[in-house]
């Protein structure tokens, strides 16, 4: 039979994280990483120094769980959402705009703190960029299946360039979010998702448009999909 005293101890350490990292990531997007100290972050927690030190033993050590906070519960989630999504890569593209809108809206701060983090620690050649890099890295082979799927599909344009294509979506997505936080006192967040939405995936449509026959499967297709261990990694 469980503790009752044990779990309600557990369900408040889960509770005061939560506040630490909430308080950490608004702090980091407002002051950046360097311009905001340990101090600042306890005092917005309610918390002692010696108490957050209890919970993460260091700024570093916070940041990076945020930052994996990012790829788990955003880029991991939203690549098992379009692999598990039915249909063809126009569908999937669909899916994934819908689940990067959605997200965006319900955890703004979070994913300005990548987008920002991203910024502030490039070219820093540190532990940090290496693990902003490797999740990049993991979002743009995503990206990178799709397009392909979608050119086999002669659903997206076959003339451009896979690897720069996976690039400016990404940058299309983080612009678009960094656009909606300053001036979201005066934008409709659903509008303006769906304007979002419509200049990015119209603009990969072939100008003329072919046979649709597919060529590939999303999950079997030998080059064009995820292998089983990466299927596997995204679960």
């Amino acid at each position: 039979m469980a503790n009752p005293v044990k779990a309600s101890k557990g369900m408040q350490s889960a509770r005061t994280i939560n506040r630490i990292q909430d308080e950490a990531t608004r702090l980091f997007v407002s002051k950046g990483y360097y311009g905001t100290s340990v101090s600042e972050i306890a005092r917005a927690a309610a918390l002692t120094k010696g108490a957050l030190y209890c919970h993460f033993p260091s700024k570093s050590a916070l940041l990076f769980s945020l930052i994996k906070k990012w790829e788990r519960e955003f880029l991991d989630a939203m690549i098992e959402t379009v692999i598990e999504a039915p249909g063809d890569a126009w569908t999937k593209l669909q899916h994934w705009h819908r689940f990067g809108s959605r997200f965006a809206g319900e955890n703004r701060e979070l994913c300005l703190l990548f987008a920002i983090m991203s910024t502030e620690l490039s070219g820093s050649d540190n532990e940090f960029e290496r693990e902003l890099r490797r999740i990049n890295g993991k979002y743009v082979r995503f990206l990178q299946r799709l397009i392909e799927v979608g050119k086999a599909e002669c659903i997206i344009d076959p003339t451009v360039d896979t690897h720069t294509l996976a690039y400016v979506i990404m940058a299309m997505f983080d612009g678009i979010l960094l656009q909606w936080h300053r001036s979201r006192d005066f934008l409709e967040g659903p509008e303006f998702a769906r304007v979002s939405r419509k200049v990015l995936l119209d603009g990969m449509i072939p100008r003329v448009k072919g046979d649709r026959t597919f060529h590939g499967d999303w999950k079997k297709g030998p080059d064009l999909a995820f292998s089983p261990a990466e299927v596997k990694k995204v679960r």
